[in-house]
């Protein structure tokens, strides 16, 4: 098999939006950076709140149908079908067992939109420094890896991954090794180039 790593939220579905607009805005906190990462920048709200709240969130089933994000559906799945690509998703939502309904929930999400025959693993931990034993685990020199966070991505070249930077608001301001991203098209035009040598 051969294997692209990805992010999940804000890389393949739409989390931030909808746990801003249904959560943080409707509890009255207002947005003091909007290009900040870290949502107790983003908004006038400690951590130790935004970590209650998020797992508040996430227990409600929240993780379940959440929207794919710009052209993700057609190309990763072309991805797959086209070069026999498995995918391994790696998400920083929460340390979660695959026992847990949030696991259950966030796998439900992704096969619903990707399909299960398309998905080799997923993987949820707590936080983005936790991601770093899972791609040493599958110590993939070459492959694809992609991530929206700066310090994930920056973390995967370390590793000798081929990593990009999904852009989003957040990292307009990276000027790193990886190069930017801003749709799947754009992978699947980087593999078909990659699977023409």
């Amino acid at each position: 098999n051969k294997f692209i790593y990805s992010d999940v939220d804000e890389c393949v579905v739409k989390w931030f939006p909808n746990f801003s607009n249904d959560v943080l805005k409707k509890l009255g906190y207002k947005v003091i950076d909007p290009t900040a990462y870290y949502i107790h920048h983003h908004f006038d709200i400690g951590n130790d709140i935004v970590e209650e709240l998020i797992q508040e969130y996430h227990s409600s089933g929240a993780l379940r149908n959440l929207p794919p994000i710009d052209d993700s559906v057609h190309f990763l799945k072309k991805i797959c079908e086209d070069f026999g690509y498995k995918i391994v998703f790696i998400t920083a939502c929460g340390d979660y067992s695959t026992k847990c309904q949030e696991y259950k929930d966030r796998y439900h999400c992704l096969e619903n939109i990707f399909g299960k025959e398309n998905i080799h693993d997923l993987h949820c931990v707590s936080t983005s420094s936790k991601k770093l034993p899972i791609l040493k685990k599958y110590n993939d020199t070459g492959s694809l890896w992609i991530d929206d966070n700066i310090e994930n991505v920056e973390m995967g070249i370390r590793l000798g991954y081929e990593s990009y930077i999904y852009e989003s608001p957040f990292n307009k301001h990276y000027e790193g090794l990886a190069p930017r991203i801003k749709s799947w098209k754009h992978v699947y035009n980087i593999i078909s180039k990659k699977e023409a040598v």
